[in-house]
């Protein structure tokens, strides 16, 4: 998944998990998360907490932006209207060719709605990137209760695996495509939000970087793991996070 608004915000980027198999010219984009978005043929956001830094929140947009100035076609989604038609308004005025639908990834039905919305626009899709998660608790795993972890699987990742099932079909169909998960350094290694300059300076000093990593930092990765450059890059998890620890 990619991004978060609502997941812990990482400080810099997220690792991005890629599964790319080929592309063709003026590819379909599926992008999952509107406020930060999913490739090719589709693209969503979600937000559940204001919380996030601005970096974090823009990803998806920026990931939009990124492919579709490529020249895919994309269709991008988040949970709110408004949200969705800001983001296809903003892309369209640049002149990107990109259409948008309201739907709750963590929703059977609102994720085929999704799917079904990007065949009908544009005929196929080659590119699936999935950028949208919750974090509906914040602090200690032991203090999280069964409903919190039911949200927590049910939306970051029951919800990207059902979209992938959904749409390898359609690209095995076009003779291949590419996925792309985008998820938080967090996973790697916790660290503490902060609300003031001196707790951000701590944060980043613990985690060893000298800034913070920005929309376009994502969005450029996600972009050539969609492209035909990164056509044998399969299976691999790409971190973008400016040098902080990130291994298990």
């Amino acid at each position: 998944m990619l991004e978060l608004p609502g997941h812990p915000p990482p400080p810099c980027a997220e690792p991005a998990r890629a599964e790319p198999n080929g592309t063709r010219a003026e590819p379909n984009a599926l992008e999952s998360g509107a406020e930060h978005s999913r490739a090719r043929d589709g693209a969503e956001k979600t937000r559940e907490r204001p919380s996030a830094p601005e970096p974090a929140r823009r990803i998806g947009l920026a990931v939009a932006a990124g492919l579709a100035g490529a020249g895919a076609r994309v269709v991008l989604s988040s949970r709110r209207e408004p949200h969705v038609a800001a983001a296809v308004g903003q892309l369209r005025s640049r002149g990107l060719e990109v259409s948008g639908v309201v739907c709750h990834v963590g929703q059977p039905h609102s994720r085929t709605a999704l799917v079904q919305k990007a065949l009908e626009t544009y005929g196929g899709i080659d590119i699936l990137v999935s950028n949208a998660a919750v974090n509906p608790v914040l602090g200690s795993t032991l203090d999280a209760d069964e409903a919190a972890w039911e949200k927590l699987f049910q939306v970051n990742v029951t919800a990207a695996a059902m979209l992938v099932r959904l749409v390898v079909p359609h690209m095995e169909r076009r003779g291949g495509g590419a996925i792309v998960l985008v998820s938080s350094v967090a996973g790697y290694m916790p660290f503490t939000l902060w609300e003031d300059d001196a707790t951000r300076e701590r944060v980043m000093s613990s985690m060893g970087i000298d800034r913070l990593g920005t929309p376009s930092d994502v969005a450029e990765v996600v972009t050539f793991l969609c492209s035909p450059a990164a056509a044998y890059v399969v299976g691999e998890t790409v971190v973008v996070a400016g040098g902080a620890p990130s291994r298990l």
